[in-house]
């Protein structure tokens, strides 16, 4: 597809909302809570992408909006999540935790740990179906240069690659747009410079082509 037809927009790290307590640090790409400017609103059905910072012992309550998929992923620490419907679990770091949600679900995310700090993504894709459920799943970023699936039935992936390694992502259904995001190091993805904490909206591609300009630089690809 002609790189002058896609539509791309970036949202710089320093540039997301920020929720700042004494035991929550909060960033938001999108429009989240108090934090409402223009541009920042939801990209296709991707209605939030949070990164979280929890303090030791804190827990941080949510209620999900309409249908919705939760997914979680740690990047530091561990979880320990409990929801209305009364699921509860824990998960860590190479795993990811995804809840559908029936109508405005209750739950709440807790630190376990008596003196670390944890750090997760929180995100939030509208649905059509209320049906609950809850599912974990383990994924390994080695031997790396590769896509990992992080969901068991939804075109999310995750992915550490080399320096000067290249990749190429090819979209199951090229009418979605595509989110990315660099959770460490630097990419360029699709000509466009992407470091840590940044992201990137696609729309109207059904490739994305990309190189990690850093070792061990860790991207987050979504179709939505």
């Amino acid at each position: 597809m002609k790189q002058d037809s896609v539509e791309a927009q970036i949202y710089l790290a320093n540039q997301r909302g920020l929720t700042e307590l004494d035991w929550l640090r909060s960033w938001q790409v999108f429009n989240f809570g108090p934090y409402q400017v223009e541009g920042r609103q939801p990209f296709g059905d991707l209605q939030v992408f949070n990164d979280d910072t929890l303090q030791a012992g804190a827990r941080l309550r949510m209620q999900a909006e309409g249908n919705t998929r939760v997914l979680i992923l740690p990047l530091v620490g561990g979880i320990e999540y409990t929801d209305g419907m009364g699921g509860h679990t824990f998960i860590a770091a190479g795993q990811t935790l995804e809840v559908t949600t029936p109508n405005s679900l209750s739950y709440e995310i807790a630190n376990p740990y008596e003196e670390e700090l944890i750090n997760f993504l929180q995100i939030w894709i509208h649905q059509e179906t209320d049906a609950y459920r809850l599912a974990s799943q383990s994924f390994e970023l080695s031997p790396g240069n590769q896509l990992v699936p992080i969901s068991q039935d939804q075109p999310y992936y995750i992915g550490q690659y080399d320096g000067r390694a290249e990749g190429q992502y090819t979209l199951i259904n090229p009418a979605k747009g595509v989110f990315i995001f660099c959770i460490e190091g630097a990419f360029e993805m699709q000509n466009r410079l992407l470091e840590s904490r940044d992201g990137l909206s696609l729309e109207h591609t059904d490739t994305v082509e990309f190189e990690a300009l850093s070792s061990g630089a860790i991207g987050l690809i979504m179709e939505v």
